[in-house]
């Protein structure tokens, strides 16, 4: 049989999370008895995070903005309404970009702004 090899683990969008992505040598490779196989476990998709503050976009004909932080596929992450700069942030996120969109309230029938932002890897 073989031996166990060094285990290490990398993020992966393909493998679910405890996966085994990668091994050494690979499989079907001949190898001897008591060979040490490494393998690679995958922890899941990478994660980002995102903090920023976020001015309103028309203080001046609206009292408060909704703001809504979207992924890249254009998913909701988060939203806040906020009526002066305000800090906010949003914790695993699965994809590296995303946008901002400011609305003049929650129904979100008036854009006001919109701005592409980059998130950072957890």
């Amino acid at each position: 049989g073989f031996a166990a090899g060094d285990i290490s683990e990398a993020p992966s969008d393909t493998y679910k999370k405890g996966q085994v992505m990668a091994q050494d040598p690979k499989a079907g490779t001949k190898a001897s008895k008591g060979t040490k196989v490494g393998l690679v476990i995958s922890t899941g998709p990478s994660t980002y995070s995102f903090s920023d503050v976020i001015e309103p976009a028309d203080t001046d004909n609206y009292d408060s903005n909704f703001v809504v932080l979207k992924d890249a596929k254009g998913n909701a992450i988060k939203h806040w309404t906020i009526s002066q700069a305000t800090d906010v942030s949003a914790s695993g996120i699965t994809t590296a970009t995303g946008t901002i969109e400011i609305y003049s309230d929650s129904n979100m029938d008036e854009e006001l702004s919109s701005y592409a932002v980059s998130f950072k890897s957890e």
